[in-house]
């Protein structure tokens, strides 16, 4: 297996949860902090399985932003074979819900997105491109429930579903269907990488903040709380006992504050304050001489 195009957490996740962490989000930034969240969560169960099912020539590509006359669209996973391209509409939903004939409902009656209705569009939308690109490769396009708490009433036969039961046997029946990939194979997947169309800028998705409304102090990375033990060289999570070096602590909060402030220069100053002064400051200058570079302005020395 080939994975052309590997999985990274997305930036405005990344960037709402540093900013969960120092302030209070209105409801609808928790929400979809939360749904960006599951989301995300779901497509990295979906991409273990596949690296535990497909041991043979599969060529990967996730998280694909495609655009062809006028219209963008995108495939949570792909896995391109010799004979056929599998396409990916992943779903991390949780609890009961009802297949209609005319739509998709939760078990309260909530009207939510036609799942399949999403994956027509992506599979006609990269039939259209294939088309246009000359490419002669039949395409199956599935929508996956990957929650294994999740329960789907009244599903057909004939319903581009994979439910949670099914997701090892149909990725078992890729992988022992797939045969040696051909050189236009790799071409593709490369084009496609190549086609990768680069999200709406996460700043531009995010709420309103400003420096003196963040609380500063260091952070747990694996948890985000704030109540650290720190010694000389190391922290300590008393929330969820993670261990991290200082450099370690202090890179991760150089990296929450270059997220979240990115047109801001980086100074000994600001990541001093940002860390709350709960590490002193010639430690900071020497972590920031090590592991960036060294700029000159006009009232002082910044990094990038």
């Amino acid at each position: 297996m080939i994975i052309a195009k590997p999985r990274t957490q997305p930036k405005l996740l990344k960037a709402l949860t540093f900013l969960d962490r120092r302030t209070s989000l209105a409801p609808s930034d928790k929400e979809m902090l939360s749904n960006l969240s599951k989301g995300y969560e779901g497509e990295t169960i979906f991409d273990q399985k596949i690296t535990q099912y497909i041991n043979k020539e599969v060529i990967v590509l996730n998280d694909l932003l495609l655009h062809n006359r006028g219209n963008s669209f995108q495939i949570d996973a792909m896995a391109i074979t010799r004979e056929m391209i599998y396409v990916y509409e992943i779903k991390n939903y949780q609890g009961d819900y009802i297949n209609q004939p005319d739509g998709f409902t939760t078990i309260n009656g909530i009207e939510l997105s036609d799942p399949k209705v999403q994956v027509n569009k992506m599979k006609n939308s990269l039939s259209a491109l294939f088309q246009k690109w000359k490419v002669e490769k039949a395409i199956e396009a599935k929508v996956v429930f990957i929650h294994p708490e999740f329960t789907l009433y009244h599903a057909e036969v004939n319903n581009p579903y994979i439910l949670p039961t099914q997701v090892k046997k149909n990725l078992k029946k890729m992988n022992n269907q797939s045969e040696f990939l051909l050189q236009e194979d790799h071409r593709l997947a490369k084009r496609l990488v190549e086609a990768h169309q680069e999200a709406v800028p996460y700043q531009k998705q995010l709420p309103e903040y400003e420096w003196k409304q963040l609380e500063k102090g260091v952070r747990c990375e694996t948890c985000g709380a704030s109540n650290l033990k720190i010694s000389q060289r190391t922290s300590y999570c008393k929330n969820c006992h993670e261990k991290k070096t200082i450099t370690q602590l202090i890179l991760c909060s150089i990296e929450e504050y270059r997220f979240l402030f990115p047109k801001n220069k980086l100074t000994t100053k600001i990541i001093y304050e940002w860390c709350g002064r709960e590490v002193k400051r010639e430690r900071i200058r020497n972590i920031l001489k090590t592991h960036f570079t060294a700029g000159r302005k006009t009232n002082g020395q910044y990094y990038f």
